[in-house]
């Protein structure tokens, strides 16, 4: 530790920290000495170890991109969707479809179980916001999970013929 003071001040009381401050830091410990966080002074605003806008799903996508298109596609058949509301569902519901696949495919169940919530979640809202707009009530020509057994069946099919 050096012998200077940690120069952050108590949001209460507006007085300078006791404490010393670490080495080759302006502030203690507490108020964040260990902190890595941003090197350059000049740009430490945000976070520079989030991923970038689009480079999470793209990451998700990389391999399974067919199975939200499939499920995408079907959901089109049984859906008339407008391109605002029903899109961004629709979307979501996709996505979290493709997270259910990967996570049963590592033989993580919790996970699974969660993105299945969501995904039905979102298949709910869609079927709501619909019947809402068009006043009436929406029907599926096939079931959520008549369309995760089926695309679980070509999942397995890719899978063995990858092998």
């Amino acid at each position: 530790m050096s012998g200077k003071k940690c120069k952050a001040k108590s949001k209460q009381a507006g007085r300078q920290c006791h404490n010393l401050a670490m080495k080759g830091k302006d502030v203690c410990y507490i108020h964040g000495g260990k902190s890595t966080g941003p090197k350059d002074k000049s740009k430490h605003y945000g976070n520079k170890n989030a991923k970038k806008y689009g480079s999470y799903i793209a990451e998700i996508l990389k391999t399974d991109i067919w199975i939200f298109d499939k499920f995408y596609d079907r959901l089109h058949q049984d859906f008339e969707l407008n391109n605002s509301t029903d899109k961004m569902a629709t979307e979501l519901a996709c996505m979290y479809f493709v997270k259910i696949i990967q996570a049963q495919r590592e033989g993580d169940i919790p996970s699974a179980d969660t993105h299945d919530r969501m995904c039905r979640m979102q298949l709910k809202d869609l079927k709501a916001t619909k019947s809402a707009r068009e006043g009436e009530i929406v029907t599926l020509k096939t079931s959520p999970a008549e369309w995760a057994a089926n695309l679980l069946f070509q999942s397995e099919e890719k899978e063995k013929k990858e092998k």
